[in-house]
């Protein structure tokens, strides 16, 4: 992955086992690190000499006399006793990308371990992409970043999201349509919708992103599973949708596909509820052009119906 000319890692050992001249570690105002950091820091007496608290989301950088590693930069995010503020990790984050440039450092590898107790990976890897993605477009310096997770799980996890984030702030910057998918699942005679936990807010027909080298009709079943946790049968092409503001966020193109859903729904990844409906009890508030959608697919089985009733 690559951030403009920058390559993310992102990897499960030793932080300081890293062919990289910087290590940042997250920790609160009073220097508490998680306990796999803190044997080889206080080994190497890093934080001797420091004699004031460093204010919440601010960076210091300490020289380190372990080679290719120059420096260990403490990322403080505040007090111990409180909840961690985005705003901090965001102001502290730009502090360390401010020091590594300043210092003309080329790798730079960074310590999950203590902020995992802290926020999910979830949150951290959209704010970290965020800060970095607008930092290296104005000044593009780092050759190579480094995401140290504590086990296969968490690892593959972040490798997700960040690859999530990276395929959003790209589409972002483009000045094309977008191709994405959304798919009208028919169970028992309704539909299901999906109430969406990210903006834009509201009900929605699942569906998503259509990701590289990835057909339409795998799109529309990978992301029915994905939010819905059903399997689709007789899936088919059902319109496509491309009003330039269907979408607030920028230009979409939508395939909709009608399929019958199999399985047991569920409302996972980015629906925060799941819901069966007709055409008689439709939730109120619709994301993107979809209570359009859902009208056009009504009139579209009403058709059929009248149709196959006339060639009886």
């Amino acid at each position: 992955m690559k951030i403009m000319n920058t390559e993310i890692k992102i990897v499960q050992k030793n932080i300081f086992k890293q062919s990289v001249e910087a290590i940042v570690v997250f920790t609160d105002n009073d220097l508490v690190l998680n306990k796999k950091e803190i044997s080889f820091i206080r080994k190497g007496n890093v934080f001797a000499g420091i004699k004031r608290k460093i204010i919440g989301g601010k960076a210091i950088a300490l020289s380190i006399d372990k080679l290719p590693i120059k420096y260990v930069i403490c990322a403080v995010l505040g007090k111990k006793s409180f909840e961690i503020d985005k705003e901090k990790i965001k102001l502290a984050i730009r502090d360390i990308l401010k020091i590594a440039e300043e210092k003309k450092i080329n790798s730079i590898a960074f310590s999950v371990l203590w902020l995992q107790e802290k926020i999910s990976l979830k949150d951290f890897s959209r704010i970290m992409i965020r800060e970095i993605s607008t930092y290296l477009e104005k000044k593009s310096f780092l050759k190579e970043i480094v995401f140290i997770l504590p086990d296969k799980k968490s690892s593959f996890f972040f490798r997700e999201l960040v690859a999530d984030c990276i395929g959003y702030i790209e589409r972002e910057k483009g000045t094309y349509p977008i191709p994405t998918v959304d798919i009208i699942i028919e169970l028992k005679e309704k539909i299901v919708l999906i109430k969406r936990k990210n903006p834009p807010y509201g009900w929605a027909i699942p569906g998503g992103f259509v990701e590289y080298a990835e057909s339409l009709e795998a799109a529309a079943t990978r992301e029915a599973k994905e939010e819905t946790n059903l399997s689709l049968q007789n899936l088919f092409q059902f319109h496509t949708y491309s009003n330039p503001g269907r979408d607030p966020r920028f230009h979409t193109i939508s395939t909709v596909f009608i399929a019958q859903g199999k399985g047991n729904p569920e409302a996972k990844s980015d629906a925060l509820e799941l819901g069966i409906f007709n055409l008689q009890d439709l939730p109120g508030k619709f994301a993107f052009d979809h209570k359009k959608i859902i009208k056009d697919y009504f009139n579209f089985k009403k058709t059929v119906l009248i149709y196959s009733k006339d060639t009886d």
